[in-house]
């Protein structure tokens, strides 16, 4: 499971305000449309209210069918009944023994020290699969790969260059879901572009090298924590 640090209840609490606190304060859209935008961003499409999420970034809260709505419909239109004035937002203190029981925390994302490019190549013939970090992915129409800079090879017929690299500290679980829709919603609300890629254990994303402090410092504000590969405690 993904590394963490250990939170007290009254941190968590302050964390969860400052991501809707912080919302608020960055939100672009028109007041008409911000409730409806709010909840999209705080719930998602198992949960119709998150009250935390667990040590390995999993939600828990109030489900769809707990509040009488069918979790089968489309998000949209699950978010449309839910904003219907028929269904109330549930006390967050309904959830504190919840919260409490937990061992709730922080996931970490480490910043690889590496510029990475992304290309399309003719072959992998002059791929080294025993490079550090390489990602392929072949389709019926292109062969992708992503790899470090200093490693693209001379059958590259497309590149984009510039690019630096998060990961997901540690490995995630299967049934965990969200975690990288996350991320990436919060980065977009930030106008940061990505390139995301996962693995057996964990997920990356990719940013251009001119967004990564504008990156790094949108994820700490969200709660994460932030810190270079190779410092983890």
């Amino acid at each position: 499971m993904p590394k963490k640090k250990k939170l007290s209840k009254e941190e968590r609490k302050r964390i969860r305000l400052q991501k809707g606190k912080q919302w608020l304060l960055t939100y672009n859209g028109t007041p008409k449309h911000m409730n409806k935008h709010y909840q999209e961003r705080f719930c998602d499409d198992r949960f119709a209210f998150i009250a935390g999420y667990t040590s390995g970034g999993a939600p828990f809260g109030m489900q769809w069918e707990e509040v009488g709505i069918d979790p089968e419909l489309p998000f949209q239109e699950k978010v449309r009944l839910y904003l219907s004035g028929e269904y109330t937002m549930p006390d967050m203190n309904e959830f504190e023994d919840d919260i409490d029981d937990c061992e709730d925390g922080i996931l970490i994302i480490e910043v690889l020290p590496y510029t990475f490019s992304i290309c399309k190549v003719e072959d992998y013939s002059e791929v080294n699969l025993e490079d550090e970090f390489c990602f392929t992915g072949k389709t019926d129409g292109e062969k992708s790969l992503v790899c470090l800079t200093d490693k693209v090879p001379s059958s590259t017929t497309e590149r984009a260059d510039g690019w630096r690299a998060f990961r997901v500290a540690g490995s995630l679980d299967f049934s965990l879901v969200g975690i990288l829709a996350e991320i990436s919603g919060a980065l977009a609300e930030r106008n940061v572009s990505i390139f995301a890629l996962s693995t057996f254990d964990t997920d990356y994303i990719l940013v251009k090298g001119q967004d990564l402090n504008r990156a790094v410092n949108t994820l700490r504000r969200e709660g994460y924590q932030v810190m270079e590969a190779g410092n983890l405690a």
